[in-house]
């Protein structure tokens, strides 16, 4: 299911940008050409919506999305792209505070432009059957 909206991030990306390379791998040191990461940052579960029964399964999935190219310029203008157009998505919910420098550590990578985005991930749960009342 992850990979379906992986899948839906990465046509979304071609849309807004055009034919750019996008990797769903963590963001590189000095990465070839130019680009946009999608790493999947984190998976956090999601409260159950009221009203329904049996609820739906949900997990908001959190990509980290930085871009780069040959030159700094360049990598800004398509983040500055990127970050506008989701600004307008309804399925999007951006978060602009930059991850821990610890995260960037973790990534092996030095602290750059970059911007969050969490979109749903849910899963429907069948309704169970009605028992037939015969008395």
């Amino acid at each position: 299911m992850i990979e379906s909206v992986d899948a839906r991030l990465v046509d979304w990306v071609v849309s807004v940008l055009g034919r750019v390379p996008v990797s769903l791998g963590p963001p590189q040191a000095t990465p070839a050409g130019e680009g946009i990461s999608l790493y999947l940052l984190e998976l956090v579960r999601l409260p159950p919506p009221r009203g329904q029964a049996p609820p739906p399964l949900q997990l908001a999935l959190r990509y980290l999305v930085t871009a780069w190219a040959p030159d700094p310029e360049r990598a800004h203008h398509l983040l500055g792209e990127l970050v506008l157009a989701a600004l307008d998505q309804t399925e999007l919910t951006l978060q602009l505070d930059p991850p821990h420098v610890d995260t960037w550590s973790a990534l092996g990578v030095a602290p750059q432009p970059c911007f969050i985005f969490q979109t749903p991930l849910r899963r429907e749960r069948p309704q169970p059957e009605p028992k037939l009342v015969r008395q």
